[in-house]
């Protein structure tokens, strides 16, 4: 499962359940720091938008997930290992994919404000 960190704060007590039943699930959380759907289907620059700073890659064993393989990433060589050992082991996995706020979003500003603006009404 890949999640953004907005949309898994939403659903990370999940993670308790998975604990209990044994469940190994691969979960990889991109995280950049903000509900970056939001820039997309409102108005940007809302503080509401800015997420409270997690430790995700702590969740799983404070779920109770034991023996979990837990990894927070930043580079690309990180990651590469962190996919090679998931690959390797027969185990659950959470990694924490650490990214920029401005690697995150694929459309440019302008075209965020252009979808905004055509879906909004005028006010008056």
């Amino acid at each position: 499962m890949v999640t953004g960190d907005g949309a898994h704060q939403l659903t990370f007590n999940e993670l308790a359940v998975m604990g209990r039943y044994g469940v190994k699930p691969k979960i990889f959380v991109i995280n950049n720091g903000i509900y970056g759907v939001e820039d997309v289907i409102s108005e940007r620059g809302h503080e509401y938008d800015d997420l409270a700073q997690i430790n995700y890659h702590l969740l799983p064993e404070a779920f109770g997930c034991k023996w979990w393989f837990v990894a927070k990433v930043a580079t690309n060589a990180d990651l590469d290992a962190a996919l090679e050992r998931v690959a390797a082991e027969d185990t659950a996995a959470y990694i924490g994919v650490m990214i920029s706020e401005e690697e995150s979003q694929p459309m440019t500003e302008a075209i965020i404000d252009n979808g905004y603006k055509l879906r909004t009404p005028p006010i008056g």
